[in-house]
Parts: C-alpha cells; sequence; structure tokens
C-alpha cells in the first residue's frame, strides 16, 4: 500500500522510479492521465457501489480497527478528502467500525486509481 502512495508521490513530482526528473512531455501527460482517474464518480455509480459494499459487509462483518485507523490515516493525507467524505465516491470515512463507514468495510477499495489502499481478507 505504501509503494502505491509513493509511486502517485513519484507521478505528481514527475519523477521516474529512479527518482530522475522526467522531461516536460511525460510530466505533463502522466499528470493528465493521473488527473483522467481522479474524477468524481456519477450518483448512480456512489449508489451501486454502496449497496454491493453493504451487502458484502453483511456476509464479512466490520473490518478490524486497526485496518479502520489505518485507512483514515492515508485517506486524511488526501486532497480528495473533506475531513468527513472522499470527494471521488461520496462514501463517509471515519474511524466507526459501522456499515456506513466506507473505511470499515474489508472488501472496499479506495477509489483513487491506484488506490491508496486496498481490501483485506478478514481474519
Amino acid at each position: 500500500m505504501i509503494e502505491q502512495v509513493n509511486r502517485v508521490d513519484q507521478w505528481l513530482r514527475c519523477v521516474d522510479n529512479d527518482g530522475n526528473p522526467m522531461d516536460q512531455k511525460t510530466c505533463d501527460k502522466t499528470r493528465s492521465q493521473l488527473e483522467a482517474f481522479q474524477k468524481p464518480l456519477t450518483t448512480f455509480q456512489k449508489a451501486t457501489s454502496l449497496v454491493k459494499t453493504a451487502a458484502t459487509t453483511l456476509f464479512t462483518g466490520v473490518a478490524e480497527e486497526d485496518v479502520i485507523a489505518t485507512r483514515l490515516a492515508i485517506c486524511q493525507t488526501c486532497d480528495q478528502f473533506t475531513g468527513s467524505n472522499c470527494k471521488l465516491c461520496g462514501c463517509s470515512c471515519n474511524n466507526s467500525a459501522n456499515w456506513t463507514n466506507k473505511l470499515a468495510h474489508p472488501a472496499s477499495t479506495c477509489p483513487h486509481n491506484p488506490p491508496l489502499w486496498m481490501p483485506v481478507e478478514k481474519s
């Protein structure tokens, strides 16, 4: 997960995997591709995602507290986080362990592309 965050950071700073500066054309192309992935979801996509995630959570239960805390810490560093919601998916993101909190769903994924955090196996 940290590797994915570092990769996005590299793209935003316009450096390659070795830390060398990208040329301006490559940098602009990389940034525009990254921005294209960051478009907010439609209301229908948000509703569909919520229903799927809630249904899955009925069978698996909520994630462990440490998973929720780690995900929240990552969200708090993101420019798409409002302090209580994600601008990309519209989901509630907080430290509560209930089904209305996206971070509490073990099968949920960060809507960034690449995602800043991934689904976890419920133990």
